[in-house]
């Protein structure tokens, strides 16, 4: 995407993609790691995060709240790997 090529060419240490759910399916597969937040209910919505495949994501780090959990993931398979 022209925003991602954006945030590369200024060479900066990270760069975050912070939604929506479209810009989120449209940049999974570009990105090296992944910074979930969890909240402990469910609500109604008819928008989701692309689902986190175990094959391609590795959880590596998660640290509990009193109210959230923040998950940390990283890339282990691009999914056009063989």
């Amino acid at each position: 995407s022209k925003a991602l090529e954006y945030a590369e060419n200024l060479e900066v240490e990270k760069t975050f993609i912070i939604g929506g759910s479209e810009i989120y399916s449209q940049t999974i597969n570009e990105v090296d790691e992944l910074l979930i937040s969890r909240l402990p209910f469910d609500s109604d919505g008819d928008k989701y995060f692309p689902q986190i495949s175990n094959q391609v994501w590795e959880l590596i780090e998660s640290n509990k709240h009193a109210s959230f959990t923040v998950e940390r993931y990283t890339k282990i398979k691009n999914l056009d790997s063989d």
